[in-house]
């Protein structure tokens, strides 16, 4: 099953390859709702390289991509620019791989929160508040990403235990790698 995606909106049916068929400008929605929201368990959504945009003369700051409490969803080949990049929030066994993501406004680019058992693989993060964030989040993989010239951590994991980090690169932030209050990582 395969879903064009041309605009703003929600990925909702289980299972679907939702792909993106052009750059989506004007991407900020609210601060309350990302331009893409995954809300069904086992969906993959294919950027296919194309990018999600702010403009940020609109001064919102809402996520690019949010993964809600959903299983086993993939996000990859997504260049997100100016928006707060992708957050997964309470899911687990889902994916992110291969995005680019810069100027990410007052988020990190990568933010998993609440969640376990993802895979964070072969992003770059450039130019934003944070690189990749862990908060209250166990048992996830960060590998192969390269996050630099991020104005706080590059990588932080806060609260979070029993993740495991190989081979990331890390270069020209406050604090590289950072685990605060976190543990058997």
């Amino acid at each position: 099953n395969i879903i064009q995606v041309t605009t703003c909106q929600q990925l909702d049916v289980a299972g679907a390859l939702y792909v993106l068929d052009n750059d989506i400008l004007n991407a900020n929605r609210n601060e309350e709702t990302a331009c893409l929201e995954i809300v069904a368990d086992n969906i993959t959504l294919d950027c296919q390289g194309k990018m999600l945009k702010a403009d940020i003369s609109r001064g919102i700051d809402g996520d690019a991509i949010r993964l809600i409490n959903v299983n086993g969803s993939k996000v990859r080949n997504c260049v997100v620019y100016g928006l707060n990049g992708i957050t997964v929030y309470e899911s687990s066994k889902s994916m992110i791989e291969n995005n680019t993501i810069h100027n990410s406004s007052s988020k990190a680019g990568i933010s998993v929160l609440g969640s376990y058992n993802n895979t964070i693989k072969n992003n770059l993060i450039y130019v934003s508040e944070r690189g990749i964030y862990l908060s209250n989040s166990n048992e996830n993989t960060i590998e192969s990403n390269y996050a630099y010239d991020n104005a706080e951590d590059n990588i932080l994991l806060s609260n979070s235990s029993s993740n495991k980090l190989y081979k990331n690169g890390v270069k020209g932030a406050s604090v590289g790698i950072s685990v605060s209050e976190s543990k058997q990582n």
